[in-house]
């Protein structure tokens, strides 16, 4: 697991570690065969070669509940570098660009539930079947 990785090489997580948490969670298990056929497995790496507005990004748990669940919310940044979640950024823009998180929708125990930034107020707000509420 990439977040267990992570978290043996600090001693606590961080929102800095999101980018990289990602980057190395996306490509976990995809390998393929060196190009040159001398048999050895490679990872596959990822390319940006524009510049998005918007990301999304999924997290998916193997279980309904994990031990690790809190320590991958406290390692959330709410600024992400599209260069941290990539390889390589060839775009200028994108390898300098810093994008902004506004929402999450999380489903955990079979039941979804949401957080989003307000911006006049500038807060976060959480929307959970009929209750919302400041965070």
């Amino acid at each position: 697991n990439q977040a267990i990785c992570m978290l043996e090489r600090r001693e606590k997580p961080t929102p800095d570690m999101f980018g990289e948490l990602l980057q190395n969670a996306s490509t976990m298990g995809d390998l393929r065969n060196c190009p040159s056929n001398c048999g050895e497995k490679i990872r596959i790496r990822r390319v940006l070669m524009n510049s998005p507005q918007i990301i999304t990004i999924g997290l998916v748990w193997d279980s309904d509940h994990s031990d690790l669940a809190e320590d991958v919310i406290h390692s959330l940044g709410t600024c992400l570098k599209l260069g941290d979640l990539f390889f390589r950024v060839t775009d200028d823009r994108a390898k300098h660009s810093e994008l902004y998180l506004v929402g999450m929708i999380c489903y955990y125990g079979k039941h979804y539930s949401t957080f989003f930034f307000q911006t006049k107020i500038r807060k976060w707000m959480y929307f959970d079947d009929a209750h919302v509420k400041e965070v």
